[in-house]
Parts: structure tokens; C-alpha cells; sequence
């Protein structure tokens, strides 16, 4: 929401509509349908929060941001949020408060690591994230999503290409994993000499 007046010369357009109605909201990606950035910070409602996310997250284009702040209402009831006693990663406050699912799509930014496998594969989004929330939602976090920076109060999403995981590569003997969950020393001599290598400088000395 802006605050203009007629006389103010700026590209200023003013909706006024409810951030939990889907028809709105498809009316506002049809008038605006290049956004690079979008900030949530209206009614600060779970359900105004997270249905907004769900709907206008995959609208910002690549290279966009997506911002909701005022996040501290994830606690406090009459927000919707869930009081003090309710720890951050309790079944019923990831389902049903901002703070939760933020940290619900943390996890989906390391898609990868969820299933054990090097590339998690598409029936393993919709299996996952159908328990979760909404399957067609989630998927926009592994592949659209490039990073998510957390702040008191405000959450960014950094949308770009995503990170694509690869095997395993070593520049030097490999570390054998012990059944103790211990890995053997390291050899730094090895990693410092491929360094050298790769800036022409001696980093020993």
C-alpha cells in the first residue's frame, strides 16, 4: 500500500483487496505480471502470511525477491500464532504458523538431502510435500529458489537458479568414514598445494 496524491508524479498503483482471496490475487498477477520484488507486510495474520506466500511466490519473477516480515506474529495468538509455549519446531507450529513453514522451506532448499539421493526426483516432492502442505507450492522452493536469508522480524527469498548438486569431488586422498562416526585426520598440505595451483602464489610460506 502506497500513499499518494493526485499531484504526485510517480508510477504509483493502489489495490485494495484481501490477501486470503485467491480470485484477488490471481487479479493482481494478470495486472502485474512482471514482479521483481514483493514485500508481505499486511495484516501479519498465519493465514494472510502463508496464503499469500503460497499464491505470489511463484509470480516474482527470476532474479526477484519475495519478503514477509512482521514474522514475530507467528507467536501471538490473536495473529493466529501460537503462544510461548509452543516450541519453534513442534509438529502443530510448523503446520500452522509463518515461522513454521519458513522453516519447512529451509529444509526444501536442501531438496537434495531429504530423500538421501544426489537429485531428489519428482514423485518425491509430491509424496513429501502432500503430507506437508501443497505439493504444486512446494516444488517452488528446490527449483526456483536460490537462497533464503532470515532476519529478526523478516524472511527474503532469493529466487534465481537453483543449486544443482553433483557427486562427491576430492582434490586429494579421500577420508575413510569409521564405523565410530569419526573421519581420520586431515592432511591440509594436500588442499593447500591444490591452492596453490589454482592461484599461481605459494599459501605455505
Amino acid at each position: 500500500m502506497f500513499e499518494t496524491s493526485e499531484n504526485d508524479d510517480f508510477n504509483v498503483h493502489i489495490e485494495i483487496g484481501d490477501s486470503t482471496d485467491g480470485k484477488f490475487l490471481d487479479e493482481i498477477k494478470a495486472k502485474y505480471p512482471h514482479v521483481d520484488i514483493f514485500l508481505d507486510d499486511g495484516g501479519h495474520t498465519m493465514e494472510q502470511q502463508m496464503f499469500t506466500i503460497k499464491h505470489m511466490l511463484p509470480h516474482v519473477q527470476s532474479q526477484g525477491v519475495y519478503m514477509c516480515e512482521d514474522l514475530a506474529t507467528s507467536w501471538l495468538k490473536k495473529f493466529g500464532g501460537l503462544p510461548n509455549e509452543h516450541v519453534s519446531n513442534s509438529p502443530e507450529f510448523l503446520k500452522h504458523t509463518m515461522v513454521g513453514l519458513v522453516h519447512q522451506t529451509m529444509d526444501w532448499l536442501l531438496a537434495s538431502s531429504v530423500s538421501g539421493k544426489s537429485i531428489i526426483t519428482r514423485p518425491d516432492l509430491d509424496q513429501v510435500a502432500d503430507d506437508v502442505f501443497d505439493s504444486s507450492w512446494w516444488k517452488v522452493i528446490p527449483s526456483q529458489v536460490k537462497h533464503i536469508h532470515y532476519y529478526n522480524q523478516i524472511v527474503v527469498y532469493e529466487k534465481g537458479v537453483t543449486y544443482k548438486p553433483s557427486p562427491y569431488r576430492t582434490i586429494g586422498k579421500q577420508i575413510p568414514y569409521k564405523e565410530s562416526g569419526t573421519y581420520d585426520s586431515l592432511d591440509w598440505t594436500i588442499i593447500m598445494e591444490k591452492l596453490d595451483s589454482i592461484f599461481g602464489e605459494s599459501l605455505l610460506s
